[in-house]
């Protein structure tokens, strides 16, 4: 069965006006410049996941050549890596639709770096992805990412992990997290060498999260819930763990 109409019309069709465009489906291109690549990709896409472009790219332009629009004239996303902006690409416009794209850890480490600068949604996705595989990034890596992209449950993975592992934190690794933050997390680990029970570990664990304290980026629901958890560190272990730290308040030992 044919679909196509074979009837033919007994006069000449009139000239119909112009035809509109698609509310939906008829896409404007934008043309991008990333180191010495141009790049162009549909529009509605970049503007729909970040609200950077978004603002960009609503301002009013002048009619005459604006930029975006030609390769002679494109918009240029200065100190930006092509690599970086590629990995984002293959987030926001997938060949498959279907699913999210498999990056590697570096992968989603360029897309949060990406989506976190132009505040863009996928940065939710970037974090989930990335905590999911916190086994494959180093303790100290942990920490100056959760630092630098406000992931608070990274900081705290690194810090314990540092605590507790066996061997000094390098001189290296010191001074990427900090002088300070390396001689508070040996001087924690010093005192409670040797702790086996686990109400001890867990009480290690939040006491340096407690003699951590003034980092900024422990929230105030951290050190609340830091502090509430501090006070079941109590009975004969919580006893012998207080001891170890060797300041008072109140004729008792505590941090």
């Amino acid at each position: 069965m044919s679909y196509v109409s074979l009837d033919e019309p007994s006069h000449p069709a009139p000239l119909s006006p112009s035809p509109s465009r698609d509310k939906d489906y008829y896409w404007e291109t934008i043309v991008l410049q990333v180191e010495d690549t141009l790049i162009r990709v549909p529009k509605h896409h970049l503007v729909g996941h970040s609200e950077v472009f978004d603002s960009m790219l609503s301002l009013p332009q002048g009619k005459n050549d604006p930029e975006g629009i030609s390769d002679e004239k494109p918009i240029q996303l200065a100190g930006i890596k092509k690599v970086d902006f590629d990995r984002l690409l293959q987030i926001i416009y997938p060949i498959d639709n279907s699913r999210v794209p498999d990056l590697s850890v570096n992968g989603w480490v360029s897309v949060l770096a990406l989506s976190s600068l132009w505040r863009m949604s996928v940065r939710k996705t970037a974090i989930e992805r990335l905590t999911s595989r916190l086994s494959q990034i180093s303790p100290i890596d942990r920490i100056i990412l959760g630092r630098r992209y406000s992931v608070t449950s990274w900081i705290s993975s690194g810090y314990e992990e540092l605590a507790s592992r066996a061997g000094v934190v390098s001189l290296e690794d010191a001074e990427r997290i900090g002088l300070g933050t390396a001689l508070r997390i040996e001087h924690i680990r010093e005192k409670f060498q040797g702790l086996s029970t686990p109400s001890l570990r867990q009480c290690q664990w939040f006491i340096l999260l407690w003699y951590l304290w003034s980092l900024p980026l422990l929230s105030p629901k951290v050190q609340l819930r830091t502090a509430i958890r501090l006070e079941h560190c109590e009975g004969k272990d919580g006893r012998n763990f207080w001891g170890r730290i060797g300041r008072r308040r109140g004729g008792r030992s505590r941090v």
